[in-house]
């Protein structure tokens, strides 16, 4: 009864956006996106990066699975290992996600461009960029205003009062209520294209100016605090450049599937930078470089794998994965907990079955979503996903 409630909910929307969109139509190029451009000579389509994507947005769920935190550290050997997997390993493979998802966004927007394209890009940001951020935004902010309903307290996020003026402002317009700061990141970044490509067009002075950027950070010279307490990592700014510069200087890297000996060195630099990370913790002072090294070794495994893969149509939904996800595993995390408390469950294995089981069930909830959403009302899926 909900999906079918849902299903005529969603194409009664599309009809009513499809009439106002109709009459204010923009040009064919505003609705273009980046990965699905066909461009001349050098530069073309990337077939593979959608499930590579989607591997990333998989290891961003995984970050916010948060049932490690509520157990202790065991005492039998077999959870003991798997306890200091979930907590000290995996967080090192997964905290590649996030500079992935940067380096290859600048990739993507500097592979094309020029300066005298600031514009278009900016036209067309918009649509990808912009629009969703708002919508989603907005989204939040009811969510957040719907939790202070005492029944839903505990899905609260932010400790403060979403009615106020000011908190609804940067609720809609920032990301208070989101975590959408890495949006946020590339529409600043957006806006700042022409100065990054200054810095970038020259090989030499571009590896200088990320140099630069890099020892201003890691040194604490260069840090971008938002108002509100919004969330902002600056170290996204040499991520992003660093893509901006394989799109400027080395078009192919992200276009060719790389040869087996570079494979097997990258997967051992990957493990060894791993280890590396946990056995020394003074090395969150070379964390940026340590992050790009691990991102860049794990596309050139990944390209072995994913340029074989059949595309499938849940491998476009890793923005919606992205931006739905949060709720969505805090929800199915805390009824695992409270599951397994009521039940009294106690058995070999459990924190890390439940760690699975919430990142599976999470991932099936957000493709089923967005499965449904894409087929029952299209126009609306492409608004809030920047027409990914």
């Amino acid at each position: 009864m909900f999906t079918k409630y849902l299903k005529w909910w969603l194409s009664y929307l599309d009809v009513k956006i499809d009439t106002v969109s109709n009459s204010i139509r923009p040009k064919a190029h505003f609705w273009m996106h980046t990965n699905h451009t066909i461009m001349s000579g050098e530069i073309r389509r990337i077939e593979s990066l959608p499930f590579y994507t989607t591997i990333l947005s998989i290891l961003v769920v995984m970050i916010h699975n948060h049932i490690p935190p509520y157990y202790p550290e065991p005492t039998y050997s077999i959870d003991k290992f798997l306890h200091y997997f979930l907590v000290s390993v995996v967080p090192k493979v997964t905290s590649i996600a996030v500079p992935s998802f940067f380096i290859l966004s600048g990739y993507l927007f500097y592979r094309n461009y020029n300066i005298s394209d600031t514009f278009v890009k900016y036209k067309s940001r918009i649509r990808s960029l912009l629009i969703p951020y708002i919508i989603w935004n907005t989204l939040g902010l009811v969510i957040e205003m719907i939790s202070r309903i005492p029944f839903f307290a505990s899905m609260g996020t932010v400790d403060s009062n979403p009615f106020a003026v000011r908190n609804i402002l940067f609720g809609i317009f920032f990301h208070q209520y989101t975590i959408l700061w890495f949006v946020f990141a590339l529409i600043v970044f957006v806006i700042l294209c022409p100065i990054i490509y200054v810095a970038l067009k020259n090989k030499i002075l571009g590896v200088l100016s990320i140099g630069i950027i890099i020892i201003l950070i890691s040194t604490e010279v260069l840090d971008v605090t938002l108002p509100n307490e919004l969330y902002f990592e600056t170290s996204s700014l040499p991520y992003y450049m660093i893509g901006g510069y394989l799109g400027i200087h080395y078009k192919p890297f992200y276009q060719k599937m790389w040869k087996h000996y570079y494979m097997v060195i990258s997967t051992i630099v990957f493990i060894v930078l791993i280890i590396l990370q946990i056995k020394f913790e003074s090395l969150y002072k070379l964390s940026i470089l340590v992050e790009v090294l691990k991102s860049l070794c794990f596309w050139v495994v990944c390209s072995h794998f994913v340029s074989g893969v059949k595309s499938k149509e849940w491998h476009k939904f890793s923005f919606f994965i992205f931006v739905f996800h949060l709720p969505v595993v805090r929800c199915i995390s805390g009824f695992f907990r409270l599951l397994a408390a009521k039940l009294s469950l106690s058995f070999i294995g459990e924190e890390f079955i439940l760690y699975i089981l919430v990142t599976i069930v999470t991932l099936y909830i957000c493709i089923w979503t967005a499965f449904l959403w894409n087929n029952y009302a299209p126009r609306t899926y492409s608004i809030v996903t920047g027409n990914r």
